[in-house]
């Protein structure tokens, strides 16, 4: 009897469950993590994955280094967190989130104004996303008339603008280099969302925020305390003089999104934008659980952190 089948029986409404950019990074490890990491109570993770240090180092500097940047948009408004439970939040949340980030972007109507959101939420369909910063603006010059939202993912790992992102983060072949196709992956979800949901006027751009290598000897922590950045230009000017870069990877997420994708059962020929939309209608389709996926064993399920508990009869 499948999960939906039982609820039906028993009067039980089962929420609907939205794809989200840390599902597809457990989908791209392996697809049943999928059903595990939306069945917590069921799949808990092991406590060495849980209070692992290192994890949690990175995470706290990840974190750090978010409320960096956020700083340097000091006119930026913080949307607030969806509470996490069993990967996405309480519906009714998460449908304010949604409601307040569009109407916070849609009060950008002019040159003179620009918005920026922190955590905004965006949602199509099966697809969620919150991306770390929104930032929207009407582009100036010949284009005026083009509303430009930019899609900005934060991360810790180092950058160096000394070299280029052709040398950084191209091969040879013109595919994206390992050390940084599952940020480009990250970004590419939630670009591909924003897309979805603003198809026709908006302009939407792909980047990346990372601490420039190259600048960190010679900056000091941003004092933006005033609030009054608002335009493009002065905004930019304060990422310069940061320590953090702003990188286009517009190239990079289009590849991404129309290359092949490859994760441990994955399907010859599939683009990782075609997986993930299979991925999102599989994950509230009546059969969904363990099976759903068709995942070979293999050394990655040697370090899976989820360990099984005895479930209820019937369901997933």
């Amino acid at each position: 009897m499948t999960a939906a089948v039982h609820a039906a029986i028993h009067g039980v409404e089962i929420p609907q469950r939205y794809l989200t950019k840390s599902l597809v990074r457990c989908g791209l490890k392996c697809p049943r993590k999928l059903v595990y990491a939306t069945s917590p109570n069921l799949y808990p993770q092991s406590r060495d994955h849980v209070d692992d240090p290192l994890l949690k180092h990175l995470s706290n500097e990840g974190v750090r280094f978010g409320e960096y940047c956020k700083r340097l948009f000091p006119h930026g408004v913080e949307i607030g967190k969806v509470q996490r439970r069993g990967g996405i939040g309480d519906p009714s949340s998460l449908e304010h989130l949604v409601a307040q980030t569009h109407q916070t972007l849609m009060s950008c109507p002019d040159e003179s104004h620009r918005v920026t959101v922190f955590e905004g939420a965006i949602r199509y369909a099966s697809f969620y996303a919150q991306p770390d910063i929104l930032d929207m603006f009407v582009k100036s010059g010949e284009d005026s008339s083009r509303i430009e939202l930019r899609v900005i993912e934060v991360k810790s790992k180092s950058w160096d603008s000394r070299h280029t992102v052709e040398e950084k983060m191209w091969t040879d072949k013109k595919s994206i280099r390992a050390t940084f196709l599952p940020y480009i992956q990250d970004i590419a979800f939630q670009s591909m969302v924003c897309r979805l949901v603003y198809p026709d006027d908006v302009n939407v751009s792909s980047w990346l925020m990372m601490p420039d290598r190259a600048k960190k000897m010679v900056c000091s922590d941003p004092d933006l305390t005033d609030g009054m950045i608002h335009t493009v230009e002065d905004t930019m000017q304060a990422i310069d003089d940061s320590i953090a870069s702003l990188v286009n990877v517009d190239e990079l997420v289009k590849r991404a999104l129309t290359s092949e994708v490859s994760y441990p059962g994955s399907k010859k020929g599939e683009t990782f934008e075609e997986t993930v939309t299979r991925w999102a209608e599989q994950l509230n389709h009546d059969n969904f659980g363990p099976d759903s996926f068709s995942s070979p064993i293999g050394m990655q399920c040697s370090s899976c952190e989820y360990r099984l508990k005895d479930p209820p009869e019937g369901t997933y």
